[in-house]
């Protein structure tokens, strides 16, 4: 991929494969996104936060804003409306509440809306908030930011999450807001392999795309463009490598340059069948969802 691209450089990728291409779709498909200090969540997690929550408030467009911020429906959302910097969201936990996370949930495919940088503040009391610590977000589809973790202390009543920056645009857009208590276990959540990756390269870079218990049996790979920053719904891919598991001479190595859509099929040159990936790959590029 190439930097020189711009907005039509992927910023995320979701990865299937399988023996053959009618399995793909019950494949465990493995995650590789530009983002950062993200992580995964269920959308009922966000319901189930009203039980931790006395209020939601907002900069602007308070109406039903604790509403649609505690919403399992993903498709609800708050939107800012006003000045680049301007926009925040206060949470008020109830009472007594012992939180390991408190974050807030966005859709990286929300585009010049979708959170870059927040300014994180607490307070024991609405007048007396800390000085802001900032946090930088690169959102690939939908995840949960955390603002808060470790134990949260019980004293913190009010939080304060101020959007600095989003995506090139003014306004914002928040979709949920998760309260996680104490004793809560990542493992509760089934998700798939996800791996950060800088997906923002600089020049051109190689992005691998296997996660690391690929299975050698599986001979159709099929590749997912899901995020393209601020991209309108086209994106570019400059080439495909094929790497070998164990290493060999550079001969066994095939590149395909600029593939035009559809499907590429990737034969090694040569060598031990068992220093290939696979005798024949096929890849799929999909487009970006519109």
């Amino acid at each position: 991929m190439s930097s020189g691209d711009g907005s039509n450089c992927p910023k995320g990728l979701e990865i299937r494969s399988a023996a053959s291409e009618s399995a793909l779709s019950s494949s465990k498909p493995f995650i590789i996104s530009d983002a950062t200090s993200v992580e995964n969540f269920s959308d009922s997690e966000i319901s189930n936060s009203a039980a931790y929550i006395q209020t939601i408030t907002a900069s602007s467009n308070e109406s039903r804003v604790q509403a649609k911020l505690l919403s399992s429906d993903f498709s609800e959302y708050w939107e800012s409306n006003g000045s680049s910097g301007q926009h925040w969201i206060r949470i008020e936990l109830k009472p007594g509440v012992l939180a390991s996370q408190v974050g807030i949930c966005i859709n990286g495919s929300d585009g010049n809306y979708c959170p870059t940088e927040l300014g994180i503040s607490t307070a024991e009391q609405i007048a007396s908030f800390t000085p802001e610590t900032t946090k930088q977000v690169h959102a690939s589809g939908k995840c949960f930011v955390p603002v808060l973790e470790g134990n949260v202390d019980p004293k913190v009543r009010f939080i304060k999450i101020r959007v600095i920056h989003s995506g090139g645009g003014c306004d914002c857009r928040i979709r949920g807001v998760i309260v996680r208590p104490q004793g809560w276990q990542q493992q509760e959540i089934e998700k798939p392999v996800q791996a950060p990756m800088n997906l923002r390269s600089s020049g051109m870079s190689y992005v691998p795309i296997l996660p690391p218990d690929f299975d050698p049996s599986h001979t159709v790979i099929e590749v997912k463009i899901t995020d393209i920053g601020s991209g309108c719904g086209d994106f570019r891919i400059r080439g495909l490598v094929a790497r070998t598991f164990v290493p060999i001479e550079p001969e066994y190595a095939m590149i395909i340059d600029r593939p035009e859509g559809g499907k590429v099929n990737i034969k090694p040159l040569q060598g031990d069948s068992q220093k290939q990936v696979c005798a024949s790959v096929n890849v799929a590029w999909k487009g970006y969802p519109s």
